[in-house]
């Protein structure tokens, strides 16, 4: 069942790690500097290669050298390399209940400082979000809800969760609307939660006439393309960015004569160079997210990414590295190095400089030159020749300063198997993730939670993205690995109900019916359980 699994997802998506204010043994100064600083005998990045020298930092901004020796601390790099800090330009940390002190330290210690999070719902992320602001390490752009037709995605994932809270997901985790008139009513009330940009979604907008309002279709349709302009016309008036969901290639097409500032993913289709011109024409910034938006596709939908970031390199398209998913914008890097699109330097940059830029715009980040934010991450050697370079960071300074992060105790919790899977079921696919499963299952049988509501918790992120024939494998693998369990074969069903496969779910409903004779979970549940079994059982189908 969906619900009960809600809990197993926050679990399966969490990091054991704990921020600590004290001095992690990984970062060398214990104190803080003084106002003025010195940092010596470093190789600088520039955007295109690391220059040997010197740079000054005064009140946490990069200067021009003319301050006095007597005046400044000095810091001796000793050969180290510089770079600007990492960001994630499509992130979903930090947001919906979520443990900041745990992400916080994920995040900080891998050199990632500035997220940019498109969906969050803004009541769950209203007190983190000043958290976040006043622990000062990680900066985040929050959206507060983009906006989507009625039933249209991303309603089928937020619906679950505010269901959980006790919430109303319309106008939390998504602003649904019909009309100009619906769209300019939900507006101000958007406003009046202070988001930092603005995120439309448009999901097979070819199809939007025809799938609106089917419930065959909740969740694979989007903000009708009609009101696109109007949105970002709003949003503009507003002083606010907008950023586009895209599916498809026509999804991008509307995006672009729209007239918005980004484009959240890769289209799922293969782009052509009459497509990419106008984007580039028009100034418009492309997030990546080639490691998600959707689970599996593996060799087919990598090849559809190769392509499209072929021709928008060859074009000049200003774009910038971001994730989707509950994995960091590392797993992002290693996935792009690996299609051999890049160089080097322009992958540095996408991870850098130009995600900083999709950020905080209006802010001077992302370069070590005077005038910016002196806020930069330190490594042993040079990333370019070696990304496993930034797994080994030596000192990560934020405004000047030196962050102090104490490594946190091993938590007495296994990690979820969930969170290790999912790179590998959003690259390659159902099977490569089950693969992975096994093996460490074999190999590493003590290192995570193997248990049941790991998969099912992988599953309905699978539903939630459309991807029902991938969730109904991923069911039945549980079902394998737990036959005694009545929630995996009610899961089961569901995702049988999703592929129209309806007299095996119904059998999945006696199998619950049975299982709960041997297995019983707490009372409200198995009656839960029960009730959907039985109903499914005297209809002679599922409900």
């Amino acid at each position: 069942m969906r619900t009960h699994q809600l809990a197993a997802l926050a679990t399966a998506t969490a990091l054991v790690l704990a921020l600590v204010p004290a001095v992690c043994p990984v970062f060398a100064q214990s104190e803080a500097l003084p106002s003025a600083v010195a940092w010596t005998n470093g190789y600088w990045w520039n955007g295109e290669s690391f220059d040997y020298g010197d740079r000054v930092t005064v009140d946490g901004v990069f200067v021009d050298t003319g301050v006095t020796a007597d005046a400044i601390d000095i810091v001796d790099l000793n050969g180290s390399y510089v770079i600007p800090p990492l960001a994630d330009a499509h992130a979903h940390w930090l947001s919906d209940g979520q443990n900041v002190e745990e992400q916080t330290y994920m995040l900080a210690s891998k050199g990632i400082l500035y997220l940019k999070n498109p969906n969050n719902t803004v009541v769950l992320t209203r007190e983190i979000r000043e958290r976040v602001k006043e622990a000062g390490i990680i900066e985040v752009a929050y959206a507060n809800g983009g906006f989507t037709s009625p039933g249209g995605h991303p309603s089928q994932i937020y619906t679950d969760v505010t269901k959980e809270y006790g919430l109303d997901a319309q106008g939390i985790g998504f602003n649904a609307v019909s009309s100009e008139s619906d769209l300019m009513e939900a507006w101000p009330r958007f406003l009046d939660d202070d988001p930092d940009f603005v995120k439309l979604y448009l999901e097979m907008s070819e199809y939007h006439d025809e799938r609106v309002g089917n419930e065959n279709f909740v969740g694979k349709y989007g903000l009708d393309p009609k009101l696109a302009p109007l949105v970002v016309q709003l949003a503009h008036a507003a002083g606010l960015s907008v950023s586009a969901h895209v599916t498809s290639r026509h999804d991008f097409q509307v995006a672009v004569e729209s007239g918005v500032d980004e484009i959240t993913h890769l289209p799922l289709e293969r782009l052509e160079a009459d497509d990419v011109k106008a984007m580039v024409d028009a100034r418009i910034r492309l997030i990546t997210t080639t490691l998600s938006h959707r689970p599996g596709g593996g060799d087919e939908k990598k090849e559809i990414h190769r392509h499209n970031l072929t021709l928008l390199r060859a074009a000049g398209a200003q774009l910038a590295l971001g994730v989707d998913a509950h994995t960091t914008v590392r797993d992002e890097l290693a996935n792009i190095v690996e299609m051999n699109v890049f160089n080097a330097d322009e992958l540095l940059n996408m991870l850098t400089s130009i995600a900083t830029h999709a950020i905080f715009p209006e802010r001077k980040l992302g370069r070590l030159v005077p005038g910016y934010e002196a806020s930069f991450v330190v490594t042993a050697g040079n990333p370019m020749e070696d990304w496993t370079i930034l797994d080994h960071i030596e000192r990560i300074v934020k405004n000047g300063q030196p962050l102090h992060l104490q490594e946190p105790a091993a938590s007495p919790e296994k990690p979820g198997i969930a969170q290790t899977l999912m790179p590998e079921l959003m690259s390659s696919g159902v099977d490569a993730a089950i693969a992975r499963y096994n093996q460490l299952r074999e190999t590493q049988p003590d290192a995570y939670d193997f248990g049941e509501p790991q998969l099912n918790a992988l599953a309905y992120g699978a539903m939630n993205h459309g991807q029902n024939e991938t969730a109904v494998r991923l069911f039945e693998f549980n079902a394998e690995l737990f036959p005694d369990s009545a929630n995996v074969y009610d899961s089961l069903a569901e995702g049988y109900l999703a592929v129209d496969r309806t007299a095996d779910a119904v059998d999945c409903y006696r199998k619950v019916l049975e299982n709960l004779d041997k297995t019983h979970y707490d009372a409200d549940f198995d009656k839960q359980l029960r009730d959907r079994a039985t109903a499914a059982l005297q209809a002679g189908k599922a409900p």
